[in-house]
């Protein structure tokens, strides 16, 4: 049996998506941590980490202590990270339900200022 999904409908404003988003980043995190040929899985964990605290402050609280996400950042990348996103939240309320390139050129410059990346596709 083979199962599909239409993708079409996944809705990436949904709070439901920060948790795939998060998933996403304990992925390459462990990608990262093992080693295991994937280019730049380093880079798209701390994407999607990004994304997915954008997306809901619900996965603020326990992403310090995630040993998943080990291999992508500290206690002071995660200090940072918050900080930036926090100052865009309280600039754009809104950026939560952002779509598209709207979301990620915000995203992307929290990442390039707190030096998680020097350019994005």
């Amino acid at each position: 049996m083979i199962l599909r999904t239409d993708l079409s409908s996944f809705d990436t404003t949904a709070e439901e998506c920060a948790v795939y988003l998060y998933d996403l980043a304990c992925w390459f995190g462990i990608a990262n941590e093992k080693k295991v040929g994937i280019t730049d899985a380093g880079q798209l964990a701390r994407r999607y980490l990004a994304y997915s605290l954008a997306r809901s402050l619900r996965r603020w609280a326990g992403v310090g202590t995630d040993p998943d996400l080990k291999s992508i950042c500290d206690e002071r990348d995660l200090k940072s990270l918050k900080e930036e996103l926090g100052k865009k939240l309280e600039e754009e309320p809104k950026l939560a339900t952002l779509k598209d390139e709207n979301f990620t050129t915000v995203i992307n410059g929290v990442l390039e200022k707190i030096g998680w990346c020097n350019t994005w596709n």
